[in-house]
């Protein structure tokens, strides 16, 4: 009885620290606003600059029998030249079965669309 106390005591009384990185894909649920609920850091502690072009890829389906499909896809977040965030969205309009990029608060005049059958089998 004596060592069954003592082990209870030592896991109240001993003090641990946990480790983790703070960067990399993070998901939180409703208790977050919308726009903070999914993200991606791949640079915790100074900015990725890249020197010419580069290419964002990803695959994207849709799950099966959901009544409502509309939003955003990804945010994505520049810093731009005079050192304003910048952000670039691709959205998706159901009704008009459409996906939108949006840079800032306007239309960049990009849309297309994608077979639906593509979107909920591949």
């Amino acid at each position: 009885m004596k060592r069954l106390l003592f082990c209870i005591a030592a896991v109240f009384l001993i003090q641990t620290s946990d480790f983790a990185q703070s960067y990399g894909l993070m998901f939180s649920s409703h208790e977050v606003v919308q726009e903070k609920r999914t993200s991606l850091d791949l640079s915790p502690d100074d900015s990725l600059c890249f020197s010419g072009s580069f290419d964002l890829s990803f695959d994207l389906n849709f799950l099966p029998r959901h009544q409502i499909y509309f939003g955003y896809v990804f945010r994505f977040i520049a810093l731009g030249r005079d050192g304003n965030d910048q952000n670039i969205d691709l959205i998706y309009n159901q009704g008009l079965k459409t996906f939108k990029v949006i840079i800032g608060e306007n239309f960049s005049g990009i849309s297309f669309t994608v077979d639906s059958l593509k979107l909920y089998r591949d």
